[in-house]
C-alpha cells in the first residue's frame, strides 16, 4: 500500500540561521561576523583579543574617517528601517522566473519589515553613512578606541585585504572604508590609514543587505530541506545593532513527486515568502550569537563588558565546534526540567528568553503566571537550537525553526526586537495565534504524554489519530481535520518514522495507547518509531498544515486562498476556497459514481466550503465572523457524467 500516491505531505522547511563559528567584532563603528563554508575566501576576519587603548593623539587622524558622522548623546531618536539590497551581479543580471521571483521575495521581504520596525538610535540626529571594514590579512589586530565618538577601531597588524565578502557576495568598494593598518614593528608599529574611502551606505539607508543565490555545502544534498541561510555582517560600534547582512537563497531543484523538477521557490508562494521574511530577521539580528550584544532600552549593554574592547565580558560557549560570546542572566536563562515519556522521566536542558517584554507577553498568552520567559528551540545544532522559537509552543510562529505549512508574525517575535534595544515594532502588524493560549502551566511544562495521558476525552491541542489507514477495500486513505478557527485544513502529522525515537520522546503504547485511544497498528516494538514528523516539536504530533502536489505547482490546505482551488477532476468532496470558505468537517468520505459503480475519496475528514450566516435560533458561531448551521449539509452534484455524493456538517460547539 503506497500512501504516497495520496499525494500529501507534511512540510518541514528548516530555517538555517547564522554562520556561527566565527566571533562578531567591532570594527569602525561596526563589527563583522566571518562567513566561510568553503565557498569563497576574503570575508571579515575575526581578530585577536590583543588590545591596546590610546587617546587624545587619536583625534585629529579619526576626526575625518568616523564612520558615524553624528554626536553621540543621550539623547534616543528613532527612525523608520530602511534597508539598501544589493545583489550578486549573477543574481542582479539574470531574467529567467527563478531569478525574477527570488528579487520579488527579497523585496517583498524588505518591504514588510521596513512596514514594521523602526531603528534606534543613541544620538540627537540619524548618521549620514556608515560604511564596511577591510578585513585584515590576519587576525593579528590592535583595538584602539576613538576619542571622538568612542567607537573602538580596529587596526590590522599585517595589513588589509584588497576585497570583502559579505556572504558569498562581493562587498562594493564605494561600501567599504579606508584600511586601518599598523605599521612594521621596525618602524614601531604605528597607526596609520591607507587606501582609500567610498562613499559609504548613505542616509535614509541605515541597514545593508547582500543576496546571493547559490547551491553551496550548507544548502544540503538533493533531498535537503533547506531553502536559505543567513548571518549579519557589521554591527555598529556604539549601539551594537547589526548594520550590514546577507542571505543566500538555495536554488536545490525538487521533483516532489512530479515529472520534472523545478524551483521550489516558484511552486509554493507562501513558503517561499516564509523563507525570505525568516532569513531577513535573522539578519537584522535575531540570533544566539547577538544575545550578549543585546541593550536595554536606555542603550545600557545587557551583559558586561571588557572596558578595554567593549566585548562581553563573562566569557564564551564552546558546543560542538561553534564559538560565542556568555550572554547574561537578564537576557537569557538556562533551567533543567523534568520530562515524562512512554519510557521514564527525563531531565532534558530549556533555555528562556527572559527579557520584559516577552515575560509579560508569554504570561498572558499561556496564562502561566510562573513561566520566567519564551522558550528557545532545544532541537538540532547551533543556528537551529537556541536562535529560533521553542516549535512545540509556538507551533506557526514565523521565528520556530521549521515551516510547516503556515506562518505568522507574532507580538513575540516583535516583542523581542524591541528588548534588543536596537529596534521599536509597529505592534498593529502583529498577526495572532492561537496555538497554547491559555493552556496553562500544564501544557508549557509538561510533555505531550502526560498530556494525552491526562486528558483521556481529547488529546487536543496534539492529536493521537494516525491519519493514515487502510479502506474497507483495502485502498489507502488519509483522514483530515480543522484548524481551531476553522480557516484551514489539518491532519495529524503522526507517523512511523525511518529511526527509533530517544527514549524521552517515545510517547506511544502503555497509557497513551490504552487510554487514550491510540490508533495505531503494528507491533509493540513498533510504537519506538512513531511520533510526529517534527522534531523540533520534540517530536509531539499535532494537527499540521499540509500542501498537495500538482503537476506544476503546490496548494496548500487554508480555505480562504482562492489558488488552492482544485481542478474538477481532483475535487470530488465538491470543495470551493475562496475568502467566505472555512474548514468543515465531512463525517464519512465523499464517494464518486460512475456508470453505475462508486469510488470513496482517497483523502477524507473535512473540506473547504463557503458559507452563509442563517437568521435561526439553531444556528452555532462557528468564529467571530461567520455563524453556520448545526446540521449535516447533504452535498449532492451532477458533473458530466459523475455524480458526487457526500455530507458535511459543522460540530463545533459554541
Amino acid at each position: 500500500m503506497n500512501f504516497a500516491a495520496l499525494l500529501l505531505v507534511l512540510r518541514s522547511v528548516e530555517a538555517v540561521a547564522d554562520c556561527l563559528h566565527r566571533l562578531p567584532r567591532h570594527s569602525p563603528a561596526s563589527g563583522s561576523l566571518g562567513v566561510d563554508d568553503g565557498f569563497k575566501t576574503g570575508g571579515f576576519s575575526a581578530p585577536s583579543l590583543a588590545t591596546s587603548i590610546e587617546g587624545p593623539e587619536l583625534a585629529r587622524r579619526e576626526r575625518d574617517v568616523v564612520a558615524i558622522q553624528s554626536a553621540t548623546t543621550n539623547t534616543q531618536i528613532t527612525e523608520p528601517l530602511r534597508i539598501l539590497v544589493h545583489y550578486e551581479p549573477s543574481l542582479a543580471a539574470a531574467t529567467d522566473s527563478e531569478s525574477v521571483t527570488l528579487r520579488r521575495l527579497v523585496e517583498d521581504s524588505v518591504l514588510y519589515w521596513q512596514s514594521v520596525l523602526s531603528v534606534r538610535h543613541q544620538s540627537s540626529a540619524p548618521p549620514v553613512a556608515f560604511w564596511l571594514p577591510r578585513p585584515c590579512k590576519s587576525n593579528k589586530v590592535r583595538v584602539v578606541r576613538s576619542p571622538v565618538n568612542g567607537a573602538f577601531l580596529h587596526y590590522c597588524a599585517d595589513g588589509c585585504s584588497s576585497s570583502a565578502f559579505c556572504g558569498h557576495t562581493s562587498v562594493p568598494a564605494a561600501h567599504l572604508d579606508l584600511c586601518r593598518e599598523l605599521t612594521p614593528a621596525q618602524d614601531g608599529g604605528r597607526l596609520q590609514h591607507s587606501g582609500s574611502r567610498g562613499a559609504g551606505v548613505r542616509w535614509p539607508y541605515n541597514y545593508a543587505l547582500y543576496v546571493s543565490a547559490y547551491d553551496t555545502v550548507r544548502c544540503g544534498g538533493p533531498d535537503s530541506q533547506t531553502l536559505g541561510y543567513s548571518a549579519h555582517c557589521q554591527l555598529d560600534g556604539l549601539t551594537d545593532r547589526p548594520l550590514a547582512g546577507y542571505i543566500n537563497l538555495c536554488r536545490r531543484r525538487s521533483d516532489r513527486g512530479r515529472s520534472t523538477s523545478s524551483s521550489r521557490f516558484l511552486v509554493d508562494p507562501a513558503e517561499a515568502q516564509y523563507t525570505a521574511r525568516h532569513e531577513l530577521l535573522h539578519a537584522l539580528g535575531v540570533t544566539a550569537t547577538l544575545f550578549a550584544f543585546m541593550r536595554q532600552d536606555n542603550g545600557v549593554p545587557r551583559t558586561p563588558r571588557n572596558p578595554a574592547t567593549n566585548m562581553p565580558a563573562l566569557g564564551l560557549i564552546e558546543d560542538d565546534g561553534v564559538t560565542l560570546y556568555q550572554w547574561g542572566n537578564d537576557t537569557v536563562i538556562q533551567t533543567k526540567e523534568p520530562w515524562r515519556s512512554a519510557r521514564g522521566v527525563y531531565n532534558l536542558t530549556r533555555h528562556y528568553v527572559v527579557t520584559p517584554r516577552l515575560v509579560s507577553l508569554v504570561r498572558a498568552h499561556f496564562n502561566c503566571p510562573k513561566m520566567p520567559g519564551l522558550p528557545l528551540e532545544n532541537q538540532g545544532k547551533l543556528g537551529s537550537a537556541l536562535t529560533h522559537w521553542e516549535k512545540r509552543l509556538l507551533e506557526s510562529e514565523l521565528m520556530t525553526a521549521a515551516y510547516t505549512g503556515s506562518s505568522v508574525v507574532s507580538e513575540f517575535t516583535l516583542a523581542f526586537l524591541e528588548d534588543t534595544g536596537w529596534y521599536s515594532a509597529n505592534y498593529s502588524t502583529a498577526q495572532p495565534i492561537a496555538w497554547g493560549r491559555n493552556l496553562g502551566c500544564k501544557f508549557v511544562y509538561n510533555s505531550c504524554y502526560d498530556w494525552m495521558v491526562s486528558h483521556h476525552q481529547s488529546a487536543w491541542p496534539y492529536c493521537n489519530l494516525a491519519p493514515k489507514h487502510t479502506g474497507p477495500r483495502g485502498d489507502a486513505m488519509l483522514r483530515t481535520g480543522c484548524s481551531d478557527d476553522r480557516r484551514s485544513k489539518r491532519y495529524c502529522n503522526l507517523d512511523e518514522l525511518s529511526n527509533e525515537l530517544p527514549l524521552e520522546y517515545q510517547y506511544f503504547g502503555g497509557d497513551v495507547k490504552h487510554s487514550a485511544g491510540w490508533s495505531i497498528s503494528g507491533s509493540s516494538e513498533s510504537f519506538t518509531r512513531y511520533g510526529g514528523t517534527s522534531r523540533f516539536a520534540d517530536y509531539c504530533p499535532y494537527p499540521q498544515a499540509y500542501t498537495t502536489l500538482s503537476k506544476s505547482t503546490d496548494r496548500n490546505s487554508d480555505c480562504f486562498r482562492i489558488g488552492n482551488q482544485p481542478v474538477e477532476s481532483a475535487n470530488p468532496g465538491m470543495e470551493l476556497f475562496g475568502s467566505k470558505s472555512v474548514c468543515l468537517i465531512q463525517p464519512e468520505p465523499f464517494q464518486l459514481q460512475f456508470c453505475g459503480r462508486r469510488h470513496a475519496a482517497a483523502t477524507y475528514g473535512s473540506g473547504c466550503y463557503p458559507v452563509r450566516c442563517p437568521q435561526q435560533p439553531a444556528a452555532r458561531r462557528l468564529s467571530p465572523w461567520l455563524v453556520v448551521e448545526n446540521s449535516p449539509v447533504q452535498l449532492v452534484a451532477a458533473k458530466w457524467i459523475f455524480l458526487y455524493l457526500g455530507t458535511t456538517a459543522c460540530t463545533m460547539a459554541v
